[in-house]
């Protein structure tokens, strides 16, 4: 049986709302990425590699993504001007894992305001 990472992750967080990141980990040792993540929206929600670093993201409204794994934050943004931050939230879950992968983890991140 095959098992879905990423509607895992969908369904983990139907509850979200407004602006969040849910970032699946996997992990073969003895690299780890997160390259299946989800992008919510107050209407909708959106595919996105959460690996370290900045990106143009395929999310309408948002210019550019930046991930700073290290410091447990990230930043984007916004196509009218102005950038929004959010943190990781204390919690990682494990997430089921599929293929060879030995290791997931799933982290959520919401919106603060931006201090950095």
């Amino acid at each position: 049986m095959r098992l879905d990472i990423f509607g895992v992750v969908l369904a983990t967080v139907a509850t979200v709302t407004a602006d969040a990141f849910v970032g699946l980990t996997l992990c073969i040792a003895p690299n780890c990425n997160t390259v299946k993540a989800a992008w919510f929206t107050d209407t909708d929600s959106y595919s996105i590699n959460g690996n370290e670093g900045c990106r143009t993201p395929r999310i309408p409204g948002i210019d550019n993504v930046c991930f700073d794994w290290g410091k447990r934050r990230l930043h984007f943004d916004m196509s009218g001007g102005g950038t929004r931050c959010m943190i990781w939230q204390a919690g990682r879950q494990i997430a089921p894992c599929a293929g060879a992968a030995s290791q997931c983890y799933m982290d959520t991140f919401q919106e603060v305001g931006c201090s950095w």
